[in-house]
């Protein structure tokens, strides 16, 4: 977060209007920041923004999950549970 905020003072400081620095512009630098620390744009699997999460247990997750799972859903799961589905 240190980071966005650096690029929006050096950002506040060029050229750019105030007009242009829209919310939009924050969400988007944010979510950029996100991607890079988390290797988001090289890894489609959401699964993979997990921490300790290696691609053979991201892949025995996509098996045993029933369709439709999504990362949030897994993540809110009870631990036995989750532990069940990884065996």
């Amino acid at each position: 977060m240190q980071e966005v905020v650096a690029i929006l003072i050096k950002i506040r400081g060029t050229s750019i209007a105030a007009k242009k620095m829209t919310c939009k512009n924050v969400l988007s630098l944010i979510q950029f920041s996100q991607n890079m620390m988390q290797n988001g744009f090289v890894n489609k699997n959401p699964f993979m923004t997990l921490p300790y999460m290696t691609d053979e247990y991201a892949e025995v997750l996509e098996k045993n999950l029933p369709d439709g799972t999504t990362l949030y859903q897994y993540a809110c799961m009870e631990k036995e549970k989750r532990l069940e589905i990884a065996k």
